[in-house]
Parts: structure tokens; C-alpha cells; sequence
């Protein structure tokens, strides 16, 4: 498993792995390719055996000295695995 940054190549995983997030109809793919474009944005994503397991966006602000975090997603096969 390793952690990297996500590229445009990425968002069809994304897309897949937010099919079923708020009923179909979640903003993440919509707003990726912008997010990835950011300043002081940062996606990065989880991935094992080249399949992207997981989704997160980091954020910072005032000037790089507080982040928060947003738009936290992991694959539905993956969820209950998660938890252990």
C-alpha cells in the first residue's frame, strides 16, 4: 500500500469510488480537476496493487498554517476493512 498525490489520470477511480455517496450525487469528481489545479491544495489518495482505494483532500490556509481536511472517501469493498 502507499499514499500519493492524485493527477487528472485519477479522477475515473474517484468517480468510481463515489458512486454511492450521497445518493449518486456526490460534488467531489465534479470539483477534482479543480482541486488539483489549488494552490496550497494537496489530493491525495491510497492505493494497493494500482487500484486507488481511498481519498482525501488537504487544504491549508492562513497563509499554510492551519489545514483541514475534506472530501474523505474510501471504497465501498474497503469500508468494512477500514474499521479493523
Amino acid at each position: 500500500m502507499c499514499v500519493r498525490s492524485l493527477t487528472l489520470k485519477d479522477v475515473p477511480q474517484v468517480k468510481e469510488i463515489c458512486t454511492n455517496v450521497f445518493g449518486g450525487r456526490d460534488f467531489l469528481p465534479a470539483i477534482l480537476p479543480r482541486l488539483l489545479e489549488e494552490p496550497d491544495t494537496f489530493v491525495y489518495g491510497i492505493e494497493a496493487s494500482g487500484e486507488l482505494l481511498g481519498v482525501c483532500v488537504t487544504v491549508l490556509v492562513d497563509e499554510g498554517r492551519t489545514a483541514y481536511l475534506f472530501g474523505r472517501r474510501v471504497s465501498e469493498d474497503r469500508r468494512d476493512w477500514v474499521k479493523q
